[in-house]
């Protein structure tokens, strides 16, 4: 069973709240329907809730959704609002953010008015076509975080590393791919903002708290999805031939790791 709920911010709009289902473990005669009274709702006591659909965008994405026994998992869009470009589990919304600089949303950081390159030929950089230009003019910054949670802030830089304001801790290196090195700091916010600063490129950059996992994506419009970066900062590359199918996922070392071939059935004569 599902309920509903208005969003009155986004026009009234009816989208899902919650989800039940009927945990019992053989048929029952003495079920009670679900029923509405005035304000007041009433169902059968053995409906368990599976999930709760806690925050929605201004344009009807969810944005934070909580399963059964499990902790929330936030969700941020991209491109126009059309598609996911960040998941993140163990987390609220207003403590995440991402973003590779290829569509025109922030990723949830606070907006920056720095310089995106968009690069044509290989090289290119970690994730996507476009990379970012920090600079001490134009840092960027997550606010609305909470003081004293440990955060983790990971990018690729050709330049890095870069600085942490707003909190404290120690950052690693990682892989270096094609001129670009991955960073990861481990950062104890003592304000409820942090901001990153520094002078160079910058790609796929994520904020989390460290007790969460978070996956990214990039997307061609029209085409599909075209990196997905995991838990752990591995990129996967998928590549289309040219009607837009599936054609090979290579891993961040160029290596092909799984390969997709179409046939067409050939006609059947039947005698």
């Amino acid at each position: 069973m599902r309920l509903y709920r208005i969003l009155a911010t986004n026009g009234n709009t009816v989208v899902p709240d919650r989800v039940f289902m009927l945990d019992v473990q053989s048929p029952v005669t003495n079920f009670m329907p679900f029923s509405i009274s005035g304000n007041t709702t009433s169902m059968d006591s053995r409906y368990r809730q599976m999930a709760s659909f806690d925050q929605y965008d201004a344009y009807n994405n969810i944005q934070q959704y909580t399963s059964t026994d499990q902790n929330p998992v936030s969700i941020i869009w991209d491109y126009k609002n059309n598609y996911p470009i960040a998941q993140a589990k163990n987390a609220v919304i207003t403590d995440v953010a991402a973003t590779s600089f290829e569509a025109d949303g922030y990723g949830n950081w606070s907006p920056f008015t720095g310089t995106i390159t968009t690069v044509a030929t290989a090289p290119f950089p970690p994730t996507g076509n476009n990379y970012y230009n920090l600079s001490p003019s134009s840092p960027l910054s997550k606010s609305g975080l909470v003081s004293g949670n440990v955060y983790i802030i990971s990018y690729w830089s050709a330049n890095g590393p870069y600085s942490i304001t707003g909190g404290s801790g120690s950052y690693t290196t990682g892989k270096t791919i094609n001129g670009w090195t991955y960073y990861e700091h481990k950062v104890t916010a003592s304000s409820s903002t942090l901001t990153l600063t520094g002078s160079g490129a910058i790609d796929e950059v994520r904020l989390y708290p460290s007790t969460a996992l978070m996956t990214t994506y990039t997307y061609s419009p029209l085409v599909g999805m075209s990196t997905i970066c995991d838990a752990d900062n591995k990129v996967s590359y998928y590549y289309y031939d040219g009607l837009g199918r599936l054609k090979w996922i290579k891993d961040q070392d160029g290596n092909i790791i799984k390969t997709y071939q179409y046939h067409y059935q050939g006609k059947t004569t039947v005698y």
